[in-house]
Parts: structure tokens; C-alpha cells; sequence
């Protein structure tokens, strides 16, 4: 999901944005979450904007990575190699074997690809677990 805000002005979509992503950006989902709550009535064109953002940062909680430390650590802040893993992985063996995949299929192509690249069939198979090899993620203190 990306971020965009749905201020009833440009000046409200622009000081909401700027605020979500400064907590954002020092991994705070809580107050980036406390804020969007709070935010007033006037200010918002579409309520439902704000809980489908809200119910996003919720479920994505452990995910978001402290930007902050990462960057300071020069660590990447993007997500470029991991698209490019799955264009290596996956889609270029769907789209050039004209194929068509349904979006479970496309998926457990992905997650098949990844274990055998990952050298992780014996933890799959047998043991029915997939070991984190690498921190997804930074957090801040």
C-alpha cells in the first residue's frame, strides 16, 4: 500500500503525509497509527482512507524497519533487489513460456523458487519451517 493521503486540501494532504512518514521513517507505527486516529473530521475526505491505512500499519507492524538506522548503517531503503530476485525467480519464467498463472499459482511459484535458492529444501520439506537467514528489518531502539 502505498501512502497517499486523502486530505480535503492540498495543504491537509501535504502536512498528513509529511507526519505519517516521519514516524515512518524511525519505524514509530504507534504514533503514526495515534496520529492518523486522531486526526480531525474536517481534514479528512474519506474515513475509510484512514482505517484501511491504519488496519495496514497494524499488520505490517513488524515489518517496517527503522529507515533512520538503516541509513545510517547504509543499509538499503528500497526494495529494488527484491524485485529483482523475483523477476529472476519467477517472472521471467512466466512471461516468456506464455504462460498464464492465477495469483496462487504465481505465488507458490515464488515461494518454491525462493526455498531452492535459498538452499533451504531440507528445513521446508522435513522439518516444515523456513529459517530467517537475514534480518528483514532494522528497529529502532
Amino acid at each position: 500500500m502505498s501512502i497517499k493521503s486523502r486530505g480535503k486540501n492540498k495543504d491537509d494532504k501535504n502536512q498528513c503525509l509529511e507526519k505519517i512518514l516521519r514516524y515512518l521513517w524511525v519505524g514509530d507505527v504507534s504514533s503514526a497509527v495515534s496520529y492518523l486516529e486522531n486526526i480531525s473530521e474536517e481534514k479528512i475526505k474519506d474515513k475509510n482512507w484512514i482505517n484501511a491505512l491504519i488496519s495496514y500499519l497494524e499488520r505490517k507492524r513488524e515489518y517496517i524497519a527503522c529507515y533512520a538506522v538503516r541509513a545510517k548503517l547504509n543499509y538499503r531503503n528500497s526494495s529494488n533487489s527484491v524485485e529483482k530476485a523475483n523477476d529472476i525467480l519467477v517472472a521471467n519464467r512466466q512471461k516468456h513460456n506464455g504462460m498464464a498463472w492465477t495469483p496462487n499459482g504465481s505465488s507458490s511459484l515464488a515461494s518454491i523458487e525462493m526455498i531452492y535458492h535459498n538452499h533451504q529444501e531440507n528445513d521446508w520439506f522435513y522439518k516444515h519451517r523456513i529459517p530467517m537467514l537475514i534480518p528483514t528489518s532494522v528497529k529502532c531502539a
